[in-house]
């Protein structure tokens, strides 16, 4: 549609914005500032829209936190910031999202325990699931990109470790994982 959303970090104050254009890009009139509170979404940050609802996931740098910001209105304002995970080092890595039929499905790389995790929200982003590990099996979770058909989830990865692809899949709405397979072992 006409409404395209860019989110960025802002390198001169250290903040996570968002620049939206309601002409395909043509002019960018609004832009706002999503989190402020230090260096914030300056790696891996990922965005999707639903309707009006924009979804911004990001690293918080100076509290070690991975975070979902959420707005109801486009993007103009952020009155809805979260911590999903917290550790001593990155964690947050390579995040992928998708909402599907107003469910919200996010995968992300645990680097400190380089783990492939999964979180989900059934009503629009207001409560969370408790946070599953879905491998844990050698150095998983790079460059995770997730998507849903139904309550048919699925999750492919990079297994540094062993170099390959792989897919885990859930037939639950990502209650349970029994299905990771590799899908090729020879990658870079």
């Amino acid at each position: 549609g006409a409404n395209v959303c860019i989110s960025y970090y802002d390198e001169s104050t250290e903040n996570l914005k968002l620049a939206r254009s309601t002409d395909w890009g043509e002019t960018w009139p609004i832009i706002c500032t999503v989190d402020s509170l230090g260096t914030m979404g300056n790696q891996y940050n990922k965005i999707v829209v639903a309707g009006e609802s924009v979804y911004i996931l990001y690293f918080d740098y100076i509290n070690l936190d991975f975070k979902i910001a959420r707005s109801d209105d486009g993007g103009l304002t952020w009155p809805d910031i979260r911590i999903f995970d917290t550790f001593s080092e990155n964690v947050g890595d390579h995040p992928s999202i998708i909402v599907n039929n107003d469910i919200i499905y996010l995968s992300y790389q645990d680097t400190s325990n380089q783990n492939l995790k999964f979180i989900k929200s059934s009503n629009e982003g207001y409560t969370w699931s408790t946070i599953h590990t879905i491998d844990s099996t050698g150095d998983v979770g790079y460059y995770s990109s997730i998507t849903a058909d139904g309550s048919d989830v699925y999750i492919s990865y990079s297994d540094s470790t062993n170099q390959s692809l792989k897919l885990a899949q859930s037939s639950d709405g990502g209650s349970t994982w029994p299905i990771i397979q590799t899908i090729d072992s020879s990658i870079n």
